[in-house]
């Protein structure tokens, strides 16, 4: 909602977990691999129940804006994590932050402090620019020991971080630099991560290379390259063709592999969504991520590994304007695995 004085938002939503509950009654995460591994885990899957409300107000005068929010989470069973510094049992846990931003002519500054259990504070700064032929943003971040998010996953601890992000416009062709400084104050060895990207329209279709490289110290530990060709022949239909190839360097050198054709329909009151894809990889270490379309408020990242198939149907149709309704069918097969999910899903909008 908006008001004359604040713009504030109040939210609410209550749902099951796909997780694992332990033998003493705690909810933990799956396996690294994604599945139930044992009939113990299969027979307790979709019984973890979260609860999450929350607010998020915000003030603006002049060139500052100050904002607050917060959110307040309850699981049932709680979360155990023991393999940390700090362990955490987490039937009930409250995150909040202050943020304060400073607008100019053609920049921004920003900066957010949040807190989180057992009082941890972490926080973000940075500064993003506007200018005629390139954008640029500096930014960093500071994450102490203990700072847990929900469900018991603690953030990456003792972490001083750093970006860089210049980004060119042209009408012949943008380009785009990103450096990434990541290191543990207890460590001597940083991680580098350089991504480069170049992307080119012409007539009805739009070309994107990304470029990935990361060092951990002198080494090089991980490499990787994406393409996406989209074309558009109509206003209301796109055909896009992916590939992305992933090698991670570790005592051997494992590769893995995605491709993948879609093809989009959006019109005003139907959209529709369909992917094909392959992929192989060497081994776990070298699996694929892979982001898709979903129902209104779900995010799917999806994992793959070793050697399959992989695709999905997305329908959603909005008989009228307060009306939304969403159908979705996804597989995934490799080998003697094969992952079925079909999910609807009705919004109401007032």
């Amino acid at each position: 909602s908006d008001s004359f004085f604040v713009k504030y938002t109040f939210f609410f939503s209550n749902q099951k977990l796909d997780g694992r509950i332990d033998s003493l009654g705690y909810a933990r995460s799956l396996d690294e691999t994604g599945e139930h591994i044992d009939s113990l885990s299969r027979s307790r899957k979709d019984r973890i129940n979260e609860e999450v409300f929350g607010y998020d107000v915000r003030y603006r005068s002049g060139n500052t804006l100050i904002a607050s929010r917060s959110y307040f989470c309850r699981y049932e069973p709680g979360f155990a994590c023991t393999d940390s510094v700090v362990e955490f049992y987490g039937e009930r846990f409250l995150a909040s932050s202050v943020e304060l931003r400073y607008f100019g002519e053609s920049f921004v500054m920003f900066g957010e402090l949040g807190r989180s259990w057992r009082n941890r504070v972490g926080g973000l700064f940075g500064f993003s620019a506007v200018f005629p032929y390139f954008d640029f943003t500096l930014a960093g971040r500071y994450i102490p020991v203990g700072f847990y998010s929900p469900k018991g996953i603690e953030a990456t601890p003792n972490t001083v971080a750093g970006t860089i992000d210049i980004k060119h416009h042209s009408r012949l062709i943008d380009v785009g630099l990103n450096l990434t400084l990541d290191s543990k104050a207890d460590e001597d060895t940083a991680k580098y991560d350089i991504r480069f990207s170049v992307e080119k329209s012409l007539g009805i279709a739009n070309a994107r290379l990304n470029l990935r490289h990361r060092f951990r110290g002198e080494e090089r530990d991980i490499s990787g390259s994406d393409v996406l060709v989209r074309i558009r022949p109509v206003k209301y239909m796109f055909f896009d063709l992916r590939f992305e190839q992933r090698t991670i360097y570790e005592e051997t050198v494992e590769r893995g592999i995605f491709g993948a054709i879609e093809l989009a329909l959006d019109f005003e009151r139907i959209d529709a969504r369909f992917r094909y894809g392959v992929f192989d990889t060497d081994s776990y270490a070298a699996r694929i991520y892979v982001y898709e379309i979903d129902l209104p408020g779900i995010v799917t990242n999806r994992m793959l590994y070793e050697k399959g198939e992989y695709g999905f149907v997305y329908l959603s149709l909005r008989p009228m304007h307060v009306m939304k309704f969403g159908i979705k069918y996804s597989q995934v097969r490799r080998g003697e695995y094969n992952d079925k999910k079909i999910g609807a899903q009705l919004d109401i909008i007032l």
